[in-house]
Order: C-alpha cells, then sequence, then structure tokens
C-alpha cells in the first residue's frame, strides 16, 4: 500500500509541472497578443483616420448603418457591424454610440433583442418584412418591436395584406415620436398579390392623430385604404404618397365626395403629394366626348405643395387637377393612359402654369410601347416644374392634346422646344399651336415632310398671307441627314432633304421671316458647298464639319454594288415638289 501510495503521489506532482508549465505558456503567448495588440493601438493612433475626435468618428459609424440601412438588401441586413471589427477604437465608439444601433431590420428574435438593448434610447428606424413563409424565428422580434413602439420614429412594414393587419392587431401602443409610416404589401404563391384577400377586406392601420401625433410621412403601396382613414392623422401629414395596382381591382377607396373631403383636410399642410392609380370610381357622365370637372366651383387649396405625382386615368387626374388650386412653384409630374379628358387636362395645366409663371421651354419626345412625353420648363437652366406622359396611345393622339381653337393654350407662350425622339403627320396642326415659337432643335432626322409642311402658305385674309411659325429665329438640327444614302435615288435636279431645307430658308425669306441662326450638328453627307449656300439665305450658319459621307474609290458609303436597297432608303425626301411653290428665289 505504502509503494502504490508512493507512485500515486508522484504522478500527480509530474500532472501539476505540465499543467503549470502549459499555464504559463498560455500567460507568455497572452502576453505577447497584448503587447501586439497595444502596439498596433499605438501604431492606429497616429495614422489620420485614428486621430479623429471620437464625435466626429461617431458620425461616420451612423452614416455606414444608414447607407446599409436605406441599401433595401435583404442579404446584408447585419454588415453594417462589420465596421466594428475594423480596430479597437472603432468598436469601443460604436458600443458607445447608441445611434450607430437604431438602424435596423427584423431578424432573428435573440439577435434583435441585443440590437435594441445596444441602441438605448435613441429613436429607432425599423424595416419589417413580416411575410408569413419569413416569420420563422420572428416572432420574439416581433414582440420586442411592439413593446418599444414609443421609440419608433421610422417604420416600415412589408408583408402580404393579412400579416400587416395581424402585426397592427398586436396591440402596437402610442407611437409617440413617429415621423414615417411606410406600409407595402407585397403577393407570394399563396395569397398571389393578396388578390383573394383585398378584394373583400379594406385594412384599418392607419394610425389615428391621438395614436401618432407626429406623423409627417405616410406611405400606402398596394394597402387596401379608403381616403376617409387618412383624415386622423392629416393635422400632422407633409408627405402623402398612396399607390395601388392599376391590374388589380381592389376594394373601392370610397365615394368621389370622400376623396375630396380627405384631401382637403390633409392638403393645407402638404409638401408632397403622390397618387399612383387609387382613385375613386368617377361618377362622371362619360358618354361623350369630354366632361365638366368642376364640381360646385369646389377648390382644394394646397398653398405648400412643392411636388405633386400623379398616375392613373387621364380623367381621374384631370378630375382632381380641376379641384386642385396650386402654388406656383410647384413641380407637377402626371402619367396617364386614356384619351377622354384630355381637354381638360390641358386646360388645367394652362391653368396652373398660367402668367407670370409660365411655362418657355418645352420638350416632345415619343418612347416605345405608343408613350408621349412633353417636359415643360421656365427657364433653360431651372429643374423642369412640368412633366406629361400619355401612355397607351393610338394613331391621331396629338388631336386630342393640341388646342383646338386658337384660344389661350399651354402652348401659345412657348418660345423654344425641343423634338427629341419625335415624329407626327400632323406638322402643320404641331405648330400651329405654337405661336410665339423662337427657337426650333431637331434632335434626329424630320420624317412625314417635314419641310413640306414648313413652306406651306397661309391665307391670312384681306390678300395677306402668312407662315407656320413667324416668330422663329433659330433654328438647331441634329442628325439631319442632307442627302439619301443612295445618290442614284436622287432626282435630276438634286431635291432631296437638304433642297428642301434650302427652299424653306428662300420661302421665309421671300415673305419676310428670316432665319437668324442655323446651327448643324453631326448631319451625315453635309458638305462646304451645302453650307456655303445656306449662308446665302440665313444671316449666320453654324456647322461642326462633321461629314458622315466620304467618297470611297468614287462611291458613297453605305451604298452596295448594286445600288441599294431602295426599302432600306429611310430618309428618302419623298416626291419632286414644283419649285414655283415656294415663290420667286431671288434674295
Amino acid at each position: 500500500m505504502s509503494l502504490t501510495s508512493s507512485t500515486t503521489i508522484d504522478s500527480n506532482w509530474e500532472a501539476w509541472g505540465v499543467l503549470s508549465s502549459n499555464d504559463a505558456v498560455v500567460q507568455r503567448r497572452l502576453g505577447i497578443k497584448n503587447n501586439n495588440v497595444d502596439r498596433n493601438s499605438h501604431h492606429n493612433a497616429k495614422t489620420p483616420i485614428g486621430r479623429l475626435p471620437p464625435e466626429v468618428l461617431s458620425e461616420i459609424l451612423i452614416y455606414v448603418a444608414l447607407g446599409y440601412y436605406y441599401s433595401g438588401s435583404d442579404s446584408c441586413r447585419l454588415w453594417w457591424i462589420k465596421a466594428t471589427h475594423v480596430c479597437r477604437m472603432f468598436r469601443t465608439t460604436a458600443l458607445g454610440t447608441s445611434r450607430f444601433w437604431s438602424y435596423l431590420r427584423l431578424t432573428d428574435g435573440r439577435v434583435f433583442a441585443e440590437l435594441v438593448a445596444l441602441s438605448r434610447n435613441a429613436p429607432l428606424h425599423v424595416t419589417a418584412e413580416i411575410n408569413a413563409h419569413k416569420l420563422v424565428g420572428r416572432f420574439e422580434a416581433l414582440q420586442n418591436l411592439v413593446e418599444q413602439s414609443r421609440r419608433l420614429r421610422e417604420l416600415r412594414v412589408e408583408g402580404t395584406a393579412q400579416d400587416v393587419r395581424a402585426f397592427f392587431s398586436k396591440g402596437v401602443s402610442r407611437l409617440d415620436i413617429l415621423d414615417t409610416l411606410i406600409l407595402k404589401t407585397t403577393g407570394t404563391t399563396r395569397y398571389q398579390t393578396d388578390l383573394e384577400f383585398c378584394t373583400h377586406c379594406v385594412i384599418t392601420v392607419v394610425p389615428s392623430g391621438d395614436i401618432a401625433p407626429r406623423l409627417r410621412h405616410l406611405e400606402l403601396r398596394h394597402v387596401p385604404f379608403r381616403w376617409l382613414d387618412l383624415v386622423p392623422p392629416s393635422q400632422s401629414l407633409t408627405t402623402l404618397i398612396l399607390s395601388r395596382s392599376p391590374d388589380i381591382s381592389g376594394p373601392d377607396v370610397g365615394s368621389f365626395d370622400e376623396y375630396l373631403a380627405a384631401l382637403e383636410a390633409i392638403a393645407p399642410r402638404l409638401e408632397r403629394l403622390e397618387i399612383n392609380d387609387a382613385f375613386p370610381r368617377s361618377d362622371l357622365d362619360v358618354s361623350g366626348a369630354s366632361a365638366s370637372l368642376a364640381r360646385h366651383g369646389r377648390t382644394i387649396q394646397a398653398p405648400r405643395l412643392t411636388r405633386v405625382d400623379l398616375s392613373g386615368d387621364l380623367l381621374s387626374v384631370a378630375d382632381l387637377l380641376a379641384h386642385l388650386a396650386l402654388p406656383s412653384a410647384v413641380m407637377l409630374s402626371v402619367e396617364v393612359h386614356g384619351l377622354l379628358g384630355s381637354t381638360e387636362l390641358m386646360d388645367a395645366l394652362c391653368r396652373i402654369f398660367s402668367p407670370p409663371d409660365r411655362l418657355v421651354l418645352m420638350r416632345f419626345a415619343t418612347h416605345e410601347f405608343n408613350t408621349f412625353t412633353f417636359v415643360g420648363q421656365r427657364r433653360a437652366c431651372d429643374d423642369a416644374p412640368l412633366e406629361v406622359t400619355f401612355a397607351k396611345l393610338g394613331r391621331g393622339f396629338l388631336s386630342h392634346i393640341l388646342p383646338s381653337s386658337e384660344s389661350e393654350s399651354l402652348f401659345s407662350r412657348i418660345e423654344e422646344l425641343e423634338l427629341g425622339e419625335f415624329s407626327t403627320p400632323e406638322w402643320e396642326r404641331l405648330f400651329g399651336s405654337f405661336p410665339r415659337l423662337k427657337a426650333l432643335s431637331l434632335d434626329q432626322h424630320p420624317e412625314h415632310e417635314f419641310f413640306r409642311a414648313l413652306t406651306t402658305p397661309l391665307a391670312l385674309g384681306k390678300g395677306r398671307i402668312g407662315v407656320l411659325l413667324p416668330a422663329l429665329r433659330v433654328l438647331k438640327l441634329s442628325g439631319f441627314q442632307f442627302r439619301s444614302s443612295f445618290p442614284q435615288r436622287q432626282s435630276s435636279d438634286g431635291d432631296g432633304p437638304f433642297q428642301g431645307l434650302l427652299d424653306w430658308a428662300i420661302f421665309r425669306c421671300n415673305y419676310g421671316f428670316r432665319i437668324d441662326r442655323l446651327t448643324l450638328h453631326d448631319c451625315p453627307f453635309a458638305c462646304a458647298d451645302d453650307v456655303e449656300k445656306l449662308k446665302q439665305v440665313v444671316v449666320d450658319v453654324e456647322w461642326d464639319e462633321w461629314e458622315a459621307a466620304r467618297k470611297v474609290e468614287g462611291e458613297w458609303e453605305g451604298e452596295d454594288s448594286e445600288g441599294g436597297d431602295p426599302e432600306g432608303d429611310f430618309f428618302a425626301y419623298g416626291e419632286e415638289r414644283s419649285r414655283d411653290d415656294y415663290g420667286d428665289k431671288s434674295y
């Protein structure tokens, strides 16, 4: 027994010796690590960013959190925390900056609770995606969010309509400092954009003025609502954005009288208004070609509005603009479909942008999918206060937009017109609506007998002859093709696009409406001889000397060996016209 006992004691002493040796190694390694950390901290403190005051670095970290919060990416909801891994100073500063932890996206309950705790008493900005298929593991986070509702300054809730309503039914208490509320319903394979649910139910989740006394920004995207729901929080609202899907017939938003009553309550304090297909069903008689829009002379005063964005059926948009009294400095963007009510819309725009806040510069452009846009400006250097887009148009749409008489219209006082990717067979009708136009710019080769329409004399009565665009003095051409791509297509007397331009300049000169300045930019097939001919008629001709057509071994570029394909000549000028149509060529 004594021998066994002695052997055991010796073994224990050896074990303790090994442990002591290992502990010493660990301590030495920790000492080396701490020395390295201290050395790195000392080195970092000498760098420019390391010398930043803590309060400055704190603001930088807050901007990092802001950037990730508003990025909208679900995969980077915690990436901003990586800023705390840069060095000890960053981590210490971040832990002491409560606002750094106050921009949160709803995540796992335990993580969300820890982040909320780090934010201490800072106002919270939270994005909560509560789709049913993403709720696994987030129930605790939702409960925590409800408990912190008094600290919410911004709340963005996204999910199916049923999930959104369920969230607000969990007992959200007072939202004392809530400034921004954004609700968005999204479709899932289960609810198919909530069509089955939306058509039978209206969500009443907009907090009243008592629950959210400081609510300024309200945004409802594809959320079923009624206009009367917006009246309680209207005392503080400055931004209202309402959007519905035009392809889904959701529940009725209310009658037109309720709609106007809600706007009358909200409009006096509004600074921004955006309505996308969230108009009530019109009760107007649309059996005729137009409708009388103003109801009982009802006018909605909106003295603080700086931006208005409207999208939807043309008649509904025109109806709203007929009732709104907008300030002169408003920025107005309109996107409509259909043509019924176009006259009323143009009349409303003419009233809004009447002198002395009239528009003097306008740009026309057509796009794909039968879309036409015109943009109006007060001065060339200013932002455009007016942008109107007509979608889903058919042929002859321009006749619905242009004034039918010589009365004052939105186009009557325009002094400069830019035509982008725009063409129409109704050139005479178009230019007849711009009697004060002084400058005209074309960004592409004009089609549909452009100069032929401009060289048509106008009978003014009592033997007087006039011309289209009598005030025009400046013409800017970009991409104007002086000749056809195939020289053999030119007639013997050289008829073509250039000849049409020259004849038009001579025509105006002979009738006393001479062009003062002509600018030619990137014009194919132009040459010095052409420019010299134009200088005999136009006071000032500016040419960038850019020629796209150069002779290669005696042939024009673009001409094939068989003389070209007539169907491929998109810029052929058309049939010949007698030179007698332009009057005497003496000038």
